[in-house]
Order: structure tokens, then C-alpha cells, then sequence
């Protein structure tokens, strides 16, 4: 009998990469695996808000992911990667370690959960955190309140931190209590994962599901590789076609004077009269509203 790991333990020298296991299959077809993989329950209800869940294209690839339950999804900018990031952490219903390379990475997935999922009625409810980002002194919430962490390496059922958090001293110290505490890992923009310093953090998480999206799964060194070790190869590709934007042209019958058109800064001098322009402004902002009321993200330029 042999012992194959596929998550690195202290003093381990040797381990297996996971994007590997469907090899063993190919080569000896008659073995069994004994899975030692973690997976412990959110012990959460968790659920997507009332018409917060996925759109079509974005739930074709969650299937796509779902049948292997591990691996990168590539997804273009804009695509609503952040969404489909929520849906799977509800879907999965375990413990969940969201690790990123930027701190603005990790916030903007904890802004999410707050705005698609009810994780805030669930804290409530519990009196306690469920999400929250490792080792921050102080947590706020969206909605302003605000409490300090207890004490130096609590983690919460859906703890959000960055690589270089669990690669420094304390951090280090840390690891081998938190490799069998989640049964998803969720990287940020994957292919920074490929850096040596990050790999040795994602390795030793024994989690049971693994993903990552990104627009750019391969990189110029061709480390990507690296990549599909610990989280598995490109199982799903969104569509470019639903990072296409809708552009609209809204006439508002407000006239420029031919003064702001004269002197160097004519742009600025224009946007200067717009934008102190009341009724400009308030068509401009009945506009928007339409839009949010209709669930669209805008972007005003």
C-alpha cells in the first residue's frame, strides 16, 4: 500500500501535484484511493438573495466547474467573475479560504458576498462573524458597523486573506493549524499563484474543492503549470460576449456655449459646465437609476 499526498505536510519532502490525480487512472486503472481531503460544513445556511443569482451564461460555467469541482474557470474583465465566486461558496455549503495576491482582491469578493448573499442576517442572527479577512485588527462591514478581532490568527468559516499574510513569520506558524480547517479554496487571480513564495502557501491547504478565475490563465514565463498542480487544469471559458458592453447615446438637450470652446483646457471647461449644469446632472442621474433598477452595471464616461 501506497500513501500518495497531495497536500504538503510539515517535513514532507515529496508531494504529488493534485491536478495530476486523473494520471494515476491512465496509468495503473485498478487502485483505490482512501481520500483524506477536507471538506468541514460552513454550519451555515447560505443562501444567494432574491434575484441575485447567476445569469445564463454565467451559470453554464458554473456546470462546466461543477462536474469536476476543481480547476480555473478563464473569464473575461467585466465578466461577473465576483458573482459566479459567491454562487460556488453557496453551492459548496463548507468552509471556504479565498487567498489573493492584493488585498483589493480579496475586499472586492467580501463586498460581494454582503450585496448577493445574506451572510449579514446569518451574523445577525449568530451574533458572530462569517466572514472576514485574516489578521485585520479591526473588521467593517459594508453597512458601517464595525468590531476589533479578538485575537491574532482567528479565522472565520469564510476567511479571506492574502498569500503574503500566510507567508510571514506569524503567518508560517499558522499554516499547518489551518490546512484541514476549509473545504474550498478560492484563489484571486490564479496566475499569481505560479510564485514560489504563494505555491508554498496553496500546497499545504488539504481542501476538498479548489478554483480560480481569471481572465489571463497563462503567463509569459509558462509557470501556468504551476498552477494546474494545486488547483487543476482550465476546466470552463466564459464567453467574450457577455463582457460586451450595451452603449447608449442620451441626448439631453443641453447646449454647450461656444465660450467654453475657447483656451487651452476646452474639455475640462466643458465638463466643468456640465457637470454644474442642474438639469444636465439630474437627467443624467434619473438615467442611472433606470439602469440600477434594471440590475445593469454602469459605467459613465
Amino acid at each position: 500500500e501506497i500513501e500518495v499526498l497531495t497536500w504538503k505536510r510539515e517535513g514532507d519532502e515529496y508531494l504529488f501535484p493534485r491536478g495530476d490525480l486523473g494520471k494515476l487512472d491512465k496509468v495503473f486503472h485498478d487502485f483505490h484511493i482512501d481520500d483524506k481531503r477536507a471538506a468541514p460544513a460552513l454550519g451555515y445556511d447560505l443562501q444567494m438573495k432574491e434575484g441575485h443569482s447567476l445569469y445564463p451564461h454565467q451559470q453554464v460555467v458554473y456546470d462546466q466547474w461543477a462536474r469536476y469541482k476543481y480547476g480555473l474557470i478563464e473569464a473575461p474583465t467585466g465578466w461577473g467573475k465576483s458573482v459566479l465566486e459567491c454562487f460556488q461558496i453557496v453551492q459548496l455549503g463548507v468552509r471556504t479560504l479565498v487567498l489573493a495576491a492584493e488585498t483589493t482582491h480579496i475586499k472586492v469578493l467580501y463586498e460581494a458576498l454582503y450585496e448577493h448573499t445574506n451572510i449579514e442576517d446569518l451574523e445577525k442572527e449568530a451574533g458572530c462573524a462569517i466572514v472576514g479577512i485574516l489578521n485585520e485588527e479591526t473588521k467593517f462591514k459594508p453597512s458601517g458597523t464595525k468590531y476589533t478581532r479578538p485575537q491574532y490568527g482567528a479565522y472565520y468559516p469564510i476567511t479571506l486573506t492574502t498569500f503574503q499574510a500566510l507567508n510571514s513569520d506569524r503567518g508560517k506558524k499558522l499554516l499547518p493549524e489551518l490546512a484541514d480547517k476549509f473545504g474550498f479554496m478560492l484563489l484571486e487571480e490564479p496566475q499569481h499563484e505560479a510564485a514560489e513564495t504563494f505555491h508554498t502557501v496553496s500546497k499545504t491547504m488539504n481542501c476538498y474543492y479548489r478554483s480560480g478565475a481569471t481572465a489571463t490563465p497563462t503567463r509569459g514565463d509558462r509557470m501556468e503549470c504551476v498552477i494546474y498542480d494545486t488547483i487543476g487544469p482550465i476546466v470552463a471559458i466564459a464567453s467574450q460576449k457577455a463582457a460586451i458592453p450595451k452603449v447608449q447615446f442620451i441626448h439631453t438637450q443641453i447646449l454647450v456655449p461656444d465660450s467654453c470652446f475657447k483656451g487651452m483646457y476646452v474639455w475640462s471647461t466643458v465638463a466643468s459646465h456640465l457637470a454644474s449644469n442642474r438639469t444636465y446632472f439630474d437627467r443624467i442621474l434619473d438615467q442611472l437609476n433606470d439602469d440600477f433598477k434594471a440590475g445593469r452595471k454602469v459605467l459613465l464616461y
